[in-house]
């Protein structure tokens, strides 16, 4: 999915009175719904997420579908948000994070010579370490982060890596 676009999700059931509650996880387990911010649908069975920006990306999604009696999730969809045709997937061309996900040490290695700041950022866009660049290596510790969903990047690229 590319920026500022919607991303919807859907599941099918022949019960026509089933109920449906869409889940999300950004790394510290599956949370309910609600329709507020991007979100809407999140009790039918078509979930939208509108207005994509670039900390959706990689953001699972699932939907509990019950009959009240018994309930079952759907099968987990990841959302890919492209912020450029430059970057794909989760791995950024320049650099990547290493191990992912983490217990609190993140080594980060350069493809290529970088000038500038390694920027540690939260799902919030928000900063929270920044180190100039001074090898095609650097070992970090993020001990001291709450379990969840981070970002490193420099310049335009980002990796995302999880804390657990």
């Amino acid at each position: 999915m590319q920026l500022g676009s919607t991303a919807i999700f859907s599941v099918t059931s022949q019960n026509q009175t089933n109920t449906y509650q869409w889940e999300s996880d950004l790394g510290l387990g599956f949370q309910a719904k609600s329709n507020s911010g991007q979100n809407s649908g999140t009790n039918t069975n078509q979930l939208s997420v509108s207005n994509l920006i670039q900390n959706n990306d990689g953001q699972l999604f699932r939907c509990v579908v019950s009959n009240g009696i018994c309930s079952i999730e759907s099968q987990t969809a990841t959302l890919t948000v492209k912020p450029d045709a430059g970057i794909i997937g989760h791995e950024a061309s320049i650099f990547k994070v290493m191990p992912n996900p983490t217990d609190g040490i993140i080594t980060i290695y350069c493809k290529s010579p970088l000038t500038g700041q390694y920027q540690i950022k939260d799902n919030l866009d928000r900063v929270l370490i920044s180190v100039d660049l001074q090898s095609g290596e650097i070992t970090l510790s993020v001990e001291h982060l709450p379990f969840g969903v981070y970002f490193v990047q420099v310049g335009n690229e980002r990796v995302r890596f999880v804390k657990k």
